[in-house]
């Protein structure tokens, strides 16, 4: 280490956690008489220079992650060593332990950066440092310090005037004035569902918190509050496991909740004949956020589980932090469950929860969030040499590092984020009843928009509407390179009158799922989403690609030649997107060749679609097999992928294409296409990447309903089942009323109002009834009101 000056080859919080474990070796050895005195002397000499290096991280006083992972190890190799100087700056200094308490932890208990998965493991640290620091006799684990009201948690100027979008400040009231460690941990059991599993938010997944993460929680506050998360785990911690736990009758998974501050509204069906794993888990997100790890999505569909399975999560998409697509893509508004404006990002602005309420017979959310729109970071995060990206100088490098490519505009810098429009205010009311949930959204601009209402759904099954009418295939949601839109392709629209149904099967099964991101997590089976539209009357919808991270991107250099000539040449990274376009002279030539060499690339994707010979008068003729080929796979089928599925490339469908992947990738493919006797004066193709491949059925689908003008309103119901579905029709009167019929005959009728005004005494009610006769009734107005 004194040469290296690091213990890892990743970042500072894996850095600090190796730092971590070596201090707790060490101190677990340090009397077992191993360690000979210049053992211990290098030890601590290295321990002295990892506390050195890391003040340049603490000094400046920002708290996030990375400053939690690199305190904790200072003040583990300090208590190790016995330096109770050292171990107090790590505790009371500048990004120290009481900051991370102080300014990290807000005043529902949850951690500023906003991805759950933060929030245990920030509780873990700062747990362990308390732990730690007993035996010294300092009790932090009871301790209570005064709240720090400032919003700001990262203080550094670029944090101030971020140029990415985000927001580095805590949003949402305060009505607590202390904070403390076990406000992390008392935050947590109510978010695990039947299973111990929690929803994912902002940068995070589906989280395993039953069982051993909570044990460490109760071994430090004995809080009996925490036993049914660790008997959901149904195995033990060795470490942290306290032998004999208490008999608790609490089951906190069946509740519904808020935080106002993470922002979000955690509805469940609250039916009490049915099992556990039957209850409807819905989450609707608002929310501080988070900075880096953050997502623009005020005013979305975070969440929906039900029988141990997903249908969605935030890193359900997932391209690494090192890739553009990280923040040009995975972090948007265009890759979550919500409404967006002109298929732009929205701007992370502080929301509100204007309703919350949880009855018997429905659970209810209503949100606020009043946000400009404009295009994401151009290409993305511009990285430095330490961080997750690597150096690298330019935009196209980052292409080439990443092997994929997208249109370069010279308009806009690298990591620019595009000009704000004008306002819109933008509400969502959420409805979970004992068989169903219901959305109503509503937006008003000053100016004229185009509003998509998105759900980002798997298993597309049908669709079936009244007047249901094809109405064009656009190879990408948006062709602008500016935005996120242009990575969403192969779009479907569709005009159709309401009530329009779409249905969704997801099959969790490791042989038939497809998946670029994280959703290990549910139980094998079923579980099929219908999506009904019940609201605008006349729809335009569409069915497109999400850009999954499949894996089989290329860097792809191409070398067009007739007779020896070379006619044009290139590289680009094909994926996605990435195709070119090949469009040489050929008159009098006798033979073309296309000579390809790639880097990557873990699956077969490459093709030469639509080839064709242009005569003089413009005629084109379609070549759809090569005349010879030198080191190219081969497909089972003509007009087939290498996986025997449609090829697609950059969004366009070609019944016909010329297999172009190298067999050998260490040596080039060569494709030769005869042209004597042709009469041929130009040769035309698209080169590129077949997307998606493989099978196609449980491929992620964008699914959206559009509407036009200043003003939108949107009314979906949307019912997740396992076998047979309960809701057997559903339409609206207007935006505000709808009527769902139920397989045993039961009707539902649900009136909202006050939704379109000033967001001020929103009332639901819904009333029951069986051949006319009413059975049960339910308003919000018994308990409405934010947090309530």
């Amino acid at each position: 280490y004194p040469v290296t000056m690091a213990a890892v080859n990743t970042g500072e919080p894996q850095e600090g956690e190796c730092f971590q474990k070596i201090a707790v070796a060490y101190d677990a050895i340090l009397d077992a008489n191993v360690l000979s005195a210049q053992d211990k002397r290098s030890i601590e000499h290295t321990f002295r220079l990892y506390l050195q290096r890391i003040e340049t991280i603490l000094d400046v006083g920002n708290v996030g992650n990375w400053n939690v992972a690199a305190d904790t190890a200072g003040l583990f190799c300090s208590l190790a060593m016995g330096d109770l100087s050292a171990a107090h700056r790590y505790l009371y200094g500048p990004c120290g332990f009481e900051d991370y308490v102080t300014k990290g932890v807000m005043d529902d208990g949850w951690w500023w950066e906003g991805a759950t998965s933060y929030n245990f493991w920030v509780a873990s640290e700062l747990t362990q440092s308390a732990l730690a620091c007993r035996p010294w006799g300092i009790d932090l684990l009871h301790r209570e310090f005064p709240a720090n009201f400032s919003p700001k948690t990262i203080i550094t100027p670029w944090a101030l005037n971020p140029s990415y979008g985000m927001s580095f400040e805590k949003w949402g009231p305060n009505h607590r004035n202390t904070r403390s460690v076990k406000q992390l941990w008392d935050a947590v059991p109510v978010v695990a569902d039947y299973r111990g599993i929690a929803f994912g938010m902002n940068d995070g997944h589906e989280e395993q918190i039953g069982g051993s993460p909570m044990e460490l929680a109760y071994y430090a506050f004995r809080d009996p509050a925490y036993v049914p998360l660790i008997k959901a785990g149904g195995e033990r911690d060795l470490i942290y496991g306290v032998p004999e736990l208490p008999k608790v009758s609490a089951k906190p998974y069946l509740q519904s909740d808020v935080a106002e501050n993470l922002g979000f509204a955690l509805l469940r069906s609250q039916t009490t004949n049915r099992p556990p794993r039957d209850q409807i888990e819905a989450v609707f997100k608002i929310g501080t956020q988070g900075g880096y790890h953050g997502h623009f999505d005020r005013c979305s569909l975070d969440a929906i589980m039900r029988y141990g399975r997903s249908f969605w999560n935030a890193e359900r998409i997932w391209w690494g932090y090192g890739n553009f697509m990280y923040k040009f893509y995975v972090q948007n508004s265009v890759n979550h469950n919500m409404v967006v404006v002109d298929q732009l990002q929205q701007e992370a602005v502080p929301s509100s929860q204007l309703l919350f309420y949880s009855g018997k017979m429905m659970q209810v959310s209503a949100q606020e969030t009043n946000a400009r729109w404009s295009d994401p970071p151009y290409g993305g995060m511009v990285y430095g040499s330490q961080d997750s990206g690597g150096a690298v100088n330019s935009l196209s490098a980052l292409m080439e590092k990443n092997r994929q490519s997208f249109p370069l505009v010279t308009n806009r810098a690298w990591g620019e984020l595009g000009p704000f429009g004008d306002r819109v205010l933008q509400r969502r009311l959420g409805i979970v009843t004992d068989d169903y949930i219901v959305i109503d959204d509503y937006l008003k601009a000053k100016k004229p928009h185009t509003f998509d209402d998105l759900f980002q759904m798997t298993g597309f099954e049908s669709l079936s509407a009244p007047g249901k009418k094809f109405l064009r295939h656009d190879a990408q949601f948006s062709a602008d390179p500016r935005t996120s839109a242009q990575f969403i392709t192969d779009c479907n629209w569709y005009q159709a009158d309401a009530p329009a149904l779409g249905r969704f099967k997801m099959e969790f099964d490791d042989e038939k799922e497809w998946h670029g991101g994280f959703n290990e997590l549910n139980e094998p089976g079923v579980l099929n989403l219908d999506v009904r539209s019940l609201w605008p009357q006349h729809q335009e919808i569409m069915l497109a690609q999400p850009p999954e991270n499949l894996g089989g991107q290329q860097w792809v250099h191409y070398q067009v030649s007739a007779d020896g000539k070379t006619l044009a040449q290139g590289d680009s990274g094909m994926w996605v997107l990435g195709a070119v376009n090949i469009d040489v002279p050929v008159t009098d030539s006798k033979q073309l060749t296309l000579k390809i060499t790639v880097s990557g690339g873990d699956k077969k994707t490459l093709f030469l679609a639509n080839a064709r010979m242009v005569s003089a008068d413009g005629k084109e003729t379609l070549v759809t097999a090569a005349s010879a080929t030198e080191n190219v796979e081969s497909t089972a089928k003509p007009g087939q992928g290498y996986y025997g599925e449609p090829i697609k490339i950059a969004g366009e469908p070609y019944a016909a294409a010329i297999p172009a992947q190298p067999k050998n990738a260490k040596e080039p493919g060569l494709i030769r296409i005869s042209l004597a006797g042709k009469n041929a004066v130009r040769f035309k193709a698209t080169l590129g990447g077949n997307y998606p491949f493989g099978t196609e059925s449980q491929h992620r689908r964008v699914y959206a309903i559009r509407s036009h003008g200043a003003e939108a309103h949107f009314l979906t119901v949307i019912e997740p089942y396992e076998d047979k579905p309960m809701v057997k029709s559903a339409g609206a009167a207007d935006a505000d009323s709808l009527r769902v019929e139920l397989a045993d005959g039961r009707v539902q009728e649900i009136k909202v109002e006050n939704f379109t005004g000033n967001g001020k005494n929103i009332l639901v009610q819904l009333t029951e009834s069986r051949d006319g006769k009413v059975l049960r009734q339910e308003s919000t107005l018994a308990g409405a009101g934010a947090g309530k």
